[in-house]
C-alpha cells in the first residue's frame, strides 16, 4: 500500500495523443517542409520535444520544440481531454489528504497550459518537469528531485505512468510502478501493477 502517488501527464491524466501527433507534423511541414508519418510521431510519444527533435531531422532541437509549442496549443483547444475517472480519483484522493506529485518529460510551460485549462493545479503539491533536472526520464532523476523536495519515502511512492521511460525511471529510482492501461499503449512488462482504469489507484492507497 502506499501513502504517495506520482503521475505522469500525457498518456495518463491528460489524453493528448492525436494533439501531439497533429502538433507536430503541422510545426515539422512548416519548418522542415516535408511530411511525416503519425505512426513515427506516435512512437516517439513520452519523450520530450526536446528529444524527439533530432529523429525528425532538426540539426537544433529548439526549431521544432518553439514550432511545435505554437501548433499544440491550436489543437489542444480541439482534442485534449481529462481520460475518464481521473478527475474523480484526483478529487478523492484530496479528500483522502495523499499528496500527488507529476513526473513529466513536458517543459514547465507545456505543463502549464494543460494544467491551468484543466484546473489541475490544486491538486499537485510538487511537479517536476523537464526544466527541473539536468536528465529527464528515464533517468531517476525526476524522482530524486521529488523525494528531495518532499522527504517522501521510497517505499510509500506509487509512480503511475503509461511509457517505457515512466517505467525505467521508477525502476531507476527504486519505487514501485503501475502501467496506466486506460492509455491504449502496449502494457509494459515488469511493471509492478497493471491498471486498467484509474479508480484502481484508489485499493492501492493506504
Amino acid at each position: 500500500m502506499f501513502s504517495c502517488i506520482l503521475f505522469d501527464v500525457d498518456g495518463t491524466l491528460l489524453n493528448t495523443k492525436k494533439t501531439t501527433r497533429l502538433a507536430a507534423q503541422a510545426a515539422i511541414r512548416e519548418t522542415l517542409g516535408k511530411e511525416v508519418d503519425g505512426q513515427i510521431v506516435d512512437s516517439l510519444f513520452g519523450i520530450s520535444n526536446y528529444e524527439a527533435a533530432p529523429v525528425y531531422g532538426y540539426s537544433d532541437p529548439m526549431d521544432f520544440v518553439v514550432a511545435i509549442e505554437k501548433h499544440y496549443a491550436v489543437y489542444a483547444a480541439q482534442y485534449n481531454e481529462l481520460f475518464p475517472g481521473v478527475p474523480g480519483v484526483l478529487n478523492e484522493l484530496k479528500t483522502r489528504g495523499v499528496p500527488m506529485g507529476v513526473i513529466t518529460a513536458r517543459t514547465r510551460q507545456e505543463y502549464d497550459f494543460d494544467f491551468d485549462i484543466f484546473g489541475l493545479h490544486q491538486y499537485f503539491g510538487v511537479s517536476v518537469t523537464l526544466d527541473d533536472t539536468v536528465r529527464g526520464k528515464p533517468a531517476a532523476d525526476p524522482i530524486e528531485k521529488y523525494i528531495a523536495q518532499t522527504g517522501a519515502q521510497r517505499s510509500a511512492i506509487l509512480f503511475v505512468g503509461d511509457t517505457p521511460p515512466d517505467y525505467g525511471c521508477a525502476q531507476n529510482a527504486g519505487v514501485a510502478f503501475a502501467f496506466a492501461g486506460w492509455s491504449g499503449n502496449n502494457k509494459i512488462a515488469g511493471a509492478d501493477y497493471c491498471l486498467n482504469t484509474p479508480d484502481e489507484i484508489l485499493a492501492l492507497v493506504e
